[in-house]
């Protein structure tokens, strides 16, 4: 497991002017042509917003504990949710076709595949920053100002950001060869929305169900997430260990399955 680790992070320091470009070009991609460009970086999680806030809180009038839907702390709460499952969705969809849609980097021995992840990664996070810019503006202009235990934030993401890493390189490994996946994975993103406490909040959830919800690594980081950016409280510790954990063992993990099963890529594609 220790030489894994320095395996992945050896290849990141060596292959970081590569990781680079390549995740440069995935965001100038996805914007190629469009008219607005980059902007929509910053238009989609604001668009999003106005959909659920109209949705969870005019139409179904859902209330997040003493927080009515009107309030504009409503707002804030589910627009931290938005922004860590979207992160989590980005990710983990495009590692389901990541290696099969870039098989030319497969037949060149000396190209180095376990950095793609990596790729999809940086083009998650640029888009996470820009909706985290979205979200303090509105914040700044809804509550006057931002809590200073945002500052708190990286010990949060940068665990999650190696849980989310890891999954890439296990579900873009197992996407080789089973092509199923990509409906399975679809299926996943969309439950995980819904399991995980983005449109309410974890107390509502009946404490039979809370020890479930709690398992889920999303539930953390989003509950760590809301309790330094909007409710200004330094985070649980004991929570930043878990997530610490669990993204150190997934990270691990990962890695070792794809170095094992990388050499079977080219026989499949």
């Amino acid at each position: 497991m220790i030489k894994t680790f320095i395996f992945g992070f050896t290849s990141l320091r060596k292959n970081r002017e590569l990781i680079w470009q390549l995740t440069s070009r995935e965001i100038s991609q996805r914007y190629s042509g469009s008219f607005l460009g980059i902007l929509w970086s910053f238009i989609n999680p604001l668009a999003l917003l106005l959909v659920y806030s109209f949705v969870f809180g005019t139409v179904f009038k859902a209330r997040w504990g003493s927080v009515s839907p009107i309030n504009h702390d409503y707002t804030l709460l589910l627009f931290i949710g938005m922004l860590v499952h979207g992160l989590f969705a980005e990710c983990v969809s495009k590692s389901a076709t990541l290696i099969v849609a870039n098989s030319n980097y497969v037949k060149k021995v000396i190209f180095p595949l376990e950095i793609l992840p990596w790729t999809i990664i940086g083009a998650a996070v640029f888009h996470f920053i820009a909706g985290l810019i979205t979200f303090s503006v509105i914040q700044i202009a809804l509550a006057g100002s931002l809590k200073w235990t945002i500052l708190y934030l990286p010990l949060i993401f940068v665990p999650y950001i190696l849980f989310l890493v890891g999954l890439s390189w296990l579900v873009s490994a197992l996407g080789v060869f089973f092509r199923d996946i990509v409906q399975l994975v679809g299926m996943v993103v969309a439950v995980m929305m819904f399991l995980s406490p983005v449109f309410y909040s974890i107390d509502a959830v009946p404490e039979a169900f809370r020890s479930y919800m709690l398992a889920n690594p999303l539930t953390l980081v989003i509950e760590q997430a809301r309790q330094v950016i909007i409710y200004g409280s330094p985070p649980d510790f004991q929570s930043v260990l878990i997530i610490t954990l669990v993204g150190i063992l997934t990270y691990g993990l990962g890695l070792w399955f794809f170095n094992k099963t990388r050499k079977g890529f080219g026989d499949v594609l």
